[in-house]
């Protein structure tokens, strides 16, 4: 029998009981075998306030900000709530994570499915993603610095400096603590473990930089322990706004990040020369 089985239930907007009109408005996971719950909601919701004239965005997105704290602390107290949540994840769930004046939020059918890849919040992206792809609207531009665009130009800046230096590059590594695993682009070493991580804040609102920021603080803060243990330090990459009404949100993402008690090192996008001429002379001596 397969051990790695997750739940997961899509939570609906019910405009109308009585024509059954519903949209998604977030998705929630159980993870038994890694002992999580997470639930993951878009940041805008104008898909809902352009289809509905009286629909109320502060409303539900203070609930689904509840649930969200609920799913973290169910996860940070997973063994009191752990008989419960399996046994009947609907009544539980309907319970414990929805208020009573939140009638016009309703989860749906709780299906399962097979965990096969070892990171569970990456799945858990992915879900996200296939569901609610249409609710993040695009930028529509070619020049978008997103985290892609970012490991590109610093490894090619890298490749550039001394093409012999690949082979030192580990990419695509996974560290894990107790409560996450997080994905890191490279790794190189001197006399520490440098992890590399784009962060891209090339967003359209203020909401999109906030969030992006926090969770990255959140994730970062966990693996505070296993870096001091390990001897990692953080890299992280990070590209500014195209729009310059969201640089003050920027610069508040940075403050943020500056904050995490972490080993780290914050490298804003004009830097990544200075950067890598550092790296190159680390690794392979001037």
């Amino acid at each position: 029998m397969n051990t790695n089985i997750f739940t997961y239930s899509l939570l609906r907007y019910v405009h109308s009981a009585a024509s059954g009109e519903a949209l998604n408005v977030g998705i929630l996971f159980i993870f038994p075998r890694q002992k999580r719950v997470i639930f993951h909601a878009p940041t805008r919701l104008s898909r809902l306030s352009h289809s509905y004239l009286n629909f109320s965005e502060w409303f539900v997105k203070a609930h689904l900000k509840g649930i969200k704290q609920k799913a973290q602390s169910v996860t940070a107290n997973w063994d009191l709530f752990y008989d419960d949540l399996l046994a009947k994840p609907q009544i539980f769930v309907a319970r414990e994570f929805l208020l009573e004046d939140a009638t016009a939020l309703q989860f749906g059918e709780f299906r399962t499915g097979i965990l096969d890849i070892e990171n569970c919040e990456e799945l858990a992206s992915s879900y996200y993603e296939l569901y609610f792809s249409d609710y993040e609207e695009p930028l529509h531009r070619d020049n978008q610095r997103n985290e892609k665009y970012i490991s590109q130009k610093l490894f090619k800046s890298i490749i550039y400096k001394n093409k012999n230096v690949e082979q030192y590059l580990k990419k695509d590594i996974i560290v894990t603590s107790n409560e996450i695993s997080l994905k890191f682009d490279y790794e190189w070493q001197n006399h520490q473990k440098h992890l590399v991580k784009p962060m891209a804040f090339d967003l359209e609102t203020e909401e999109g930089i906030q969030e992006k920021s926090a969770r990255n603080f959140g994730y970062l803060t966990l693996l505070n322990a296993i870096a001091k243990a390990e001897n990692y330090t953080f890299d992280l990459f990070v590209s500014r706004p195209s729009a310059k009404n969201l640089f003050p949100a920027y610069d508040k993402a940075l403050r943020v990040l500056d904050s995490i008690p972490s080993p780290k090192r914050i490298i804003e996008e004009g830097d990544i020369e200075e950067y890598t001429e550092e790296l190159v002379a680390q690794i392979v001596g001037e």
